[in-house]
Order: structure tokens, then C-alpha cells, then sequence
């Protein structure tokens, strides 16, 4: 199975990568401070392996790898992941179509899945790629020892995951317990069961940015204005936004480390968008032309309406009522999220005010005035906790908010030609569909596309 035969043509489909060892020229580890359901690996991939008709950028993906719930394992050595197979089928469902069907391209690419894979095909990813110790090439063995260890830390959900390159350390580490007959070691147990164990991955690019944490206080003037690539970066996250509307899909996590800003290689892109303005029932366009790309990521606590509840967030009933990760479907949720992030810079009081009218209409000045007060004054703001309620904002109170399509064509009207990276609004006539970069997230057009038109 090398290059000349299926690493040409991994397929897009639930086990598609389950033999992606046989592609790997190199892998690198990543090690994890909080209790994780993954291990991450950082994987080379020979020259010319695709996925369909992508070609990882670089060659470089990252592998998320978790142990898939229809495992067998006994009682005692850890379950598996429910909620990453949840994760896994967003990334199908929703992040895929966005770059198969050139819906919108700000989110981390997406290779593909597997779910069933063996525990001698995920050892075949590291042995003789991973670096033991971070030095010589892992034997069989020595990569059999590593996927145990780490597969018992993300099975059994136990922080201090180390990276799966760093050797085996026995003595203090979680997984030695004691019973009448002094210690025991769980590997071992778990080694005696290792074909009873099935694994899962995801494989998306890579990111040579930065989060838009380190990224956008950059980006901010001295006086408290934002600069021309912040307004292209921030109409590009509106547009992604948008376009999760027809998934009815919430990522319910947008903080400011959860977006990546990468710089695109070859100097500025020049792109067109199309949407559809909720309000007014028409498609529009604009352009933009930017060597900037900002890119969404970590769906864990995610929710689509198709998919049925995330079960991350049914176990953890907390979720919703005091961080606002919900299983349901606001289009203003997420959209605000992101702006009182945006609220929260080093902004004059010119810019708070265009923030603001992009939110609200003036015939909701009221409901504008209480957000001001009592959200972005409150105790929480990136929650969107209201203090009077003591709650976060609901269904009712997100509704005053305008819809992300209707923000987006907002913002192209308030920048009016005055950025040099973004157009002034176009008739769809005018665009040429036939453009490789074009990309028509227009709800009309996703609908049909989901459901097997010709989009």
C-alpha cells in the first residue's frame, strides 16, 4: 500500500484513514495538562498521499485519535468516546461540505474520519514514524508500549496525558493501583486486551497561525480604532457564521482561542462571497483581497440540529445555563459571543458604537441599552451572563440581536469602499461562478446542495 497505490486516494469515508500508517513518513507527539478523550499527533505524510482530491497542505495533518464507544473493553481500563464520535460527524457533515462544495473556506480543513480502526493500525501509524524519546524511530514494541500507556490516560479520561514519544516512566504514574497483592499495573491488563480495542480519528491541516487572541490586540491603533486587516479578518469570521446557518449548527465555544489567523502563501487572495440576506430574501456579493485567513476549530462542545444533543454537553448540565454551550440552534449566539470579544479591546467610543449598531437595530434600542448595562457590564460577559437574571441570555433576548447574514451585509455597507481589502456590495449578476475562488454560502444554494441538487 505505498504512494503508487492507495496513499493517491485515502477516500473520504468513515475508515478511509484507518491505514494512514502506511502514508506517514514522520509523526510527532503532543502532550495534554487537562483530562482529554484524544491523544494529537502531528503527522508527515509521504509525498503525494491525498485525500479524494486534497492534498494535505505541506504534506501535514493532525490526527485526533480516541477510542470509539463499540470497543470492547473490560471494566476498570477506561470507555470510549461518544462525544468525539459526535465531534468526528460535524467535521463530515458540516466542515467537509464546506470546502467539498466551496461553501466557505474560514474553518480548519477537513481530511477525513475513521471510527473501527484496529489496535494494530493505529500502532501502525507510529511504529517506525514516532521517535522514542524523541530520538530513533520507534520498534514495534516500543510503539505497542506507548499506545497502551496513552490510550489508557484519553480512555480513561486522566490529565497529564504525556505525548506518546516520551518513553515509558512507571514509577508514580496513575495507572500503578494496589490491591491485596501489592501493586498493579493497568497496562498490563489493558495489553492483554488490546485487540479488543477500536479507535477512532479526525484528521484536519495543519495551522502555521496564530489564535486571534495573540493575533488581534495587534491590530487595535492607539486610538482605538481597528486597522484594515482587522476589519477583513472580522468580516471573514461573520461570513463563517453565516454560513453554519442552513446546518443549524452552534459551535458554542467562541473564544478568542478557538480561531486561528493564518497568512496565506503566494501574497493576497482574491475572493468573492455570496450570501443571502435573511432580511431581504436576496443574494448579494462582495470581494475581498487578503493574504489573511481566519479559520474556526474545536467542535467538542458543538451542536447540529441534524445530529441530534452533543453528549458532551448532556453530561455536563452545567453547560448551557452558565456558559451558554446549548443543545439548540440560536443563529445570534455565536455572533455575539464574538462581539463582546471584539467590545471588550482597547476600543474608542466611534468603534463601540459601530459594534453595537451592527447588533442591534435602532428599533431595539432598549434591548441594546440593557446588553450595554447588564451583559457587557456584567460579571461574565464572554458567557453573555445577564445581571439581573442572574442568567445567561436566551432565546428571547438573543432575538433583538439582528441575524449574522443581516450583520455581515451591515458591515459591508458601514465600510462603504473605505477599506482597500473589501468591496463595496455587488449584484450576484455580476459574479462569475466559474472563479476558484468564489464561494457561495447562500442559504438557498447550501439547502439544495444538502440535499443533492446541484447547489
Amino acid at each position: 500500500m505505498g504512494v503508487g497505490q492507495s496513499c493517491q486516494n485515502l477516500q473520504l469515508t468513515p475508515n478511509g484513514i484507518c491505514n494512514i500508517g502506511y502514508c506517514t513518513r514522520e509523526l510527532r507527539g503532543k502532550p495534554a495538562t487537562t483530562a482529554s478523550p484524544t491523544d494529537v499527533w502531528l503527522v508527515c505524510l509521504q509525498d503525494g498521499t491525498k485525500y479524494g482530491d486534497l492534498t494535505p497542505t505541506n504534506n501535514q495533518l493532525v490526527l485526533k485519535v480516541f477510542v470509539d464507544p463499540a470497543s470492547n473493553l473490560p471494566m476498570g481500563l477506561g470507555s470510549g468516546s461518544q462525544e468525539m464520535v459526535y465531534e468526528s460527524s460535524i467535521y463530515e457533515h458540516v466542515i467537509g461540505p464546506m470546502f467539498e462544495y466551496k461553501i466557505n473556506p474560514h474553518f480548519t480543513q477537513f481530511y477525513g474520519r475513521a471510527l473501527g480502526c484496529s489496535f494494530r493500525q493505529i500502532r501502525g501509524i507510529l511504529e517506525g514514524h514516532a521517535r522514542y524519546n524523541y530520538q530513533t524511530p520507534m520498534t514495534g514494541i516500543q510503539a505497542n508500549d506507548a499506545l497502551i500507556r496513552n490510550t489508557w490516560y484519553f480512555a480513561n479520561r486522566v490529565p497529564k496525558r504525556p505525548s506518546i514519544e516520551d518513553p515509558p516512566i512507571m514509577e508514580g504514574q496513575p495507572f500503578i493501583v494496589y490491591d491485596w497483592n501489592g501493586p498493579l499495573n493497568l497496562l498490563y491488563r489493558m495489553n492483554e486486551h488490546r485487540h479488543s480495542i477500536l479507535y477512532g480519528m479526525i484528521g484536519t491541516a495543519v495551522s502555521s497561525g496564530v489564535t486571534l487572541g495573540d493575533w488581534f490586540p495587534q491590530h487595535v491603533l492607539p486610538s482605538g480604532e481597528f486597522d484594515h486587516h482587522a476589519w477583513v479578518v472580522i468580516t471573514q469570521i461573520i461570513s463563517g457564521l453565516t454560513a453554519l446557518a442552513p446546518f443549524k449548527c452552534a459551535h458554542n465555544d467562541m473564544h478568542s482561542g478557538n480561531i486561528f489567523i493564518d497568512t496565506l502563501p503566494g501574497g493576497p487572495t482574491v475572493r468573492t462571497y455570496v450570501f443571502f440576506d435573511e432580511k431581504q430574501q436576496v443574494e448579494k456579493s462582495y470581494q475581498t483581497q487578503s493574504n489573511l485567513n481566519a479559520a474556526i476549530y474545536d467542535w467538542d462542545r458543538s451542536y447540529v440540529e441534524q445530529l441530534g444533543n452533543n453528549p458532551f454537553i448532556v453530561a455536563n448540565p452545567s453547560f448551557c445555563p452558565d456558559y451558554t454551550e446549548c443543545n439548540e440552534y440560536i443563529p445570534q449566539r455565536d455572533l455575539t459571543k464574538f462581539f463582546v470579544y471584539l467590545l471588550q479591546q482597547q476600543i474608542n467610543n466611534g468603534i463601540r458604537d459601530i459594534l453595537l449598531t451592527l447588533l442591534f437595530s435602532p428599533n431595539d434600542a432598549q434591548a441594546r441599552t440593557h446588553f450595554e448595562t447588564h451583559v457587557l457590564s456584567g460579571p461574565n460577559p464572554p458567557y453573555l451572563i445577564d445581571n439581573v437574571t442572574k442568567q445567561t441570555m436566551d432565546t428571547n433576548a438573543l432575538s433583538h440581536i439582528r441575524h449574522p447574514s443581516r450583520v455581515l451585509n451591515n458591515i459591508i455597507h458601514t465600510l462603504n469602499g473605505g477599506n482597500p481589502y473589501i468591496s463595496t456590495m455587488q449584484d450576484t449578476s455580476a459574479v462569475d461562478f466559474t472563479n476558484a475562488d468564489t464561494w457561495n454560502f447562500s442559504a438557498p444554494r447550501v439547502l439544495s446542495v444538502l440535499s443533492g441538487g446541484s447547489g
